[in-house]
C-alpha cells in the first residue's frame, strides 16, 4: 500500500516536470517569434526560465528522495517478511520442544509406574514367600 502511494507520488512529480518544460517550451517559443516582445519582456524571460529551472531542480529533488524513500520501505518491507519469517519458524519450534516435554514427561510417567508396578511385584512375591515359610 505505502510503495503504491509512494508510486503514485513520483508518477505525478514526473508528470509535473514533463508538464513545466513543455509549458517553458512553449513559451520560449512564443517570445522568440516576436521580436519586439522579446527584447521588452527578457528580464521577465530571464527571470520565468530561473524560477522554472528553481522549480525543476526541487522536484528532481524531491523525485530522488522519494525514490530513495521508497527504495528504504521496500528493504524494511523484506526485512519484516524474513523477521515473519523467523518468528514462524520460532513459533514451531516452540511448539515442537514443548511436545518434546510432553513426550519425555509421558515416557518418565510410564517408567516411573513400571518401576513402581515391578518393585510392588517383587516386594509382594518376597513377602508371600516369606508367609508360606512360616
Amino acid at each position: 500500500m505505502i510503495l503504491l502511494q509512494n508510486d503514485a507520488q513520483l508518477k505525478i512529480l514526473n508528470e509535473e516536470v514533463m508538464s513545466l518544460r513543455e509549458r517553458h517550451q512553449k513559451i520560449t517559443a512564443q517570445l522568440s517569434n516576436e521580436p519586439g516582445v522579446f527584447l521588452i519582456y527578457a528580464k521577465t524571460i530571464i527571470r520565468l526560465e530561473d524560477e522554472i529551472r528553481k522549480i525543476g531542480a526541487q522536484v528532481n529533488k524531491w523525485i530522488r528522495e522519494l525514490t530513495e524513500i521508497s527504495k528504504a520501505r521496500t528493504k524494511l518491507e523484506v526485512q519484516f517478511i524474513c523477521l515473519r519469517s523467523d518468528i514462524r519458524l520460532s513459533t514451531v519450534d516452540i511448539e515442537m520442544a514443548n511436545m518434546d516435554i510432553d513426550r519425555i514427561e509421558l515416557n518418565y510417567r510410564q517408567l516411573w509406574n513400571d518401576f513402581l508396578y515391578n518393585n510392588n511385584s517383587n516386594n509382594s512375591e518376597f513377602v508371600s514367600n516369606d508367609n508360606n515359610s512360616n
